[in-house]
C-alpha cells in the first residue's frame, strides 16, 4: 500500500509540474545516463586493455620460466625445480605488491613437482587437474579467477612433452584502477547533472504554453482523435512545428478514411466469398475437412463441414469440439484398426485412402471412403490435412449383389 500510495503521490506531481521543471528532470537524467554509460565503458575499455597486457606478461613469463625449467625438468632435478620455483615465489613477497601468487611445475602426469608457495603440495600420488590440461593442451591456457589470473602452458622439447608450468599474477592493480575511474565518473556525473539543472532552468514559460498544446494535441492523435484542428498561437518554431502538425493530422485523417472504406470492402468481399465457399460445400454430397496435425501429434480439427450432420446424423458441435469423435464413436468397432492405421500415416506425412463403416446416430450403418491429402508447413513443419469422406453404400451394396450372382453362377 505504501508503494502504491508514493506511486500515485509521483504521478499527480509529475501531471501538474510545469514544463521547464519536467525538462529539467529529463535533461538531468539524460546526462547522467550518458555519463554513467561512458564511464562504463572506460571501466570495460580499462578492463580489457588490463587483461590483454596480463596475459601477454604471462606469455611472456610462461616462455621464460618454461626455457629455465626444461632440462632440470626433462632429468628430473627436484631440488633444481624447487629452488627456482622458491627463488621466484621470494621475489613476488618482496614486492611492495605481490603480483606472483601462484607458481607451479608439473610433470609428464601433471603432478606438481615444485611449487613457489606450497611446499607440501609436491610429488603428490594424484595428479593435478590443471596440471593434466596444461600438459594435454597445445596452446597458453588461462583462468581468470576473482582476484588473479592463472596462466600455464605445456613445456616441450621436440614433439616430446616433458610437463607443464603455470602461474598466477594479480588482478589488484586492474581493481584499484576502476576504483579510480568509478570515482572520476561519479565525479563528472555530478558536475554535469548540476550544469544540466541551471541550463534547463533557462527555458522560460513562454515556450511551456505551445510546446503543452502540442502535447495535448499529440495525445488526441495518438487516441485516435483526428477531428480537432491544431493550432498554435505562437510567433516562432514551435508555430511552424504546429502548421506541420496539422498537416500531418490532415493527411492522417484521409488515410484513415481512405482505410476505413477499403477494410469495408475487403470485409464485404471476404462475406461474399465465405458465404460462396459454403454454399459450394453444402452443395456436394461428400464431407469435406481439415485436420492440423502439430509436431506434438495432436490433431486438432479446423474445418468440418456441415453435411456432416446429414452424414452421420450426429450434431455438428461434436467433431469440432473433439477430434477424437468421429474415429472413436462412429467409425465401426471392427473397422477403426484400419482407421487408426490411416491416421498414423498421416501423421507420417503420407496420402491414404481407406474405405471403412460408420455407425450413424439412428443406429444405421452406411460405408465411406476416406481420402486424405498432407501438407506440411516448411518454416513451422506442422502438417494439415485436407480430407474428402464419400458415401459408397449403394455401390458396395451393388458390389455385394454382383459377387452374390458370380457366387450362384
Amino acid at each position: 500500500p505504501t508503494l502504491k500510495i508514493i506511486s500515485i503521490l509521483t504521478n499527480y506531481s509529475w501531471k501538474y509540474w510545469p514544463l521547464a521543471v519536467k525538462l529539467t528532470v529529463v535533461m538531468t537524467g539524460v546526462i547522467i545516463l550518458i555519463v554513467t554509460g561512458l564511464t562504463i565503458l572506460s571501466i570495460r575499455r580499462e578492463q580489457q586493455n588490463f587483461q590483454a597486457e596480463l596475459e601477454q606478461q604471462a606469455e611472456l613469463l610462461l616462455a621464460t620460466l618454461s626455457a629455465a625449467v626444461a632440462n632440470p625438468l626433462y632429468t628430473l632435478e627436484a631440488d633444481t625445480l624447487s629452488d627456482t620455483m622458491e627463488g621466484l615465489g621470494f621475489q613476488a613477497l618482496n614486492a611492495e605488491v605481490q603480483l606472483l601468487p601462484f607458481g607451479r611445475v608439473y610433470d609428464a602426469e601433471g603432478r606438481v613437482v615444485a611449487d613457489a608457495y606450497d611446499e607440501y603440495a609436491v610429488f603428490t600420488l594424484e595428479a593435478d587437474p590443471l596440471g593434466q590440461r596444461l600438459v594435454n593442451s597445445q596452446t597458453t591456457i588461462f583462468e581468470w579467477q576473482p582476484d588473479q589470473l592463472v596462466a600455464g602452458r605445456a613445456v616441450t622439447v621436440g614433439r616430446q612433452r616433458l610437463g607443464a608450468v603455470s602461474v598466477g599474477l594479480s588482478t589488484q592493480p586492474l581493481t584499484e584502477k576502476l576504483a579510480a575511474v568509478r570515482i572520476q565518473g561519479v565525479s563528472v556525473a555530478l558536475i554535469t547533472a548540476i550544469a544540466g539543472v541551471l541550463l534547463a532552468l533557462v527555458f522560460s514559460r513562454s515556450v511551456t504554453g505551445p510546446v503543452q498544446k502540442l502535447v495535448e494535441t499529440t495525445q488526441r492523435i495518438a487516441s485516435g482523435d483526428l477531428s480537432r484542428q491544431i493550432v498554435v498561437d505562437s510567433g516562432d518554431e514551435l508555430a511552424t512545428l504546429g502548421q506541420a502538425m496539422e498537416q500531418m493530422r490532415l493527411e492522417l485523417y484521409g488515410l484513415y478514411q481512405n482505410l476505413e472504406r477499403k477494410v469495408a470492402e475487403r470485409t464485404r468481399e471476404l462475406q461474399e466469398s465465405e458465404a460462396r465457399f459454403r454454399q459450394v460445400v453444402t452443395s456436394i454430397s461428400d464431407h469435406v475437412y481439415m485436420s492440423e496435425v502439430a509436431q506434438s501429434g495432436v490433431y486438432v480439427n479446423h474445418y468440418i463441414a456441415p453435411n456432416v450432420e446429414q452424414l452421420t446424423g450426429y450434431p455438428h458441435d461434436n467433431f469440432i469440439t473433439d477430434w477424437s469423435f468421429w474415429p472413436e464413436k462412429v467409425i465401426h468397432p471392427d473397422d477403426r484398426p484400419a482407421s487408426r492405421a490411416q491416421a498414423q500415416r498421416l501423421g507420417q506425412g503420407q496420402n491414404s485412402e481407406v474405405e471403412y463403416r460408420l455407425v450413424r446416430a439412428d443406429g444405421t450403418v452406411i460405408w465411406v471412403r476416406d481420402s486424405g491429402q498432407v501438407t506440411t508447413e516448411p518454416e513451422t513443419g506442422i502438417m494439415y490435412i485436407f480430407g474428402v469422406v464419400s458415401d459408397i453404400t449403394e455401390r458396395k451394396k451393388a458390389q455385394e449383389a454382383l459377387e452374390k450372382q458370380r457366387a450362384f453362377l
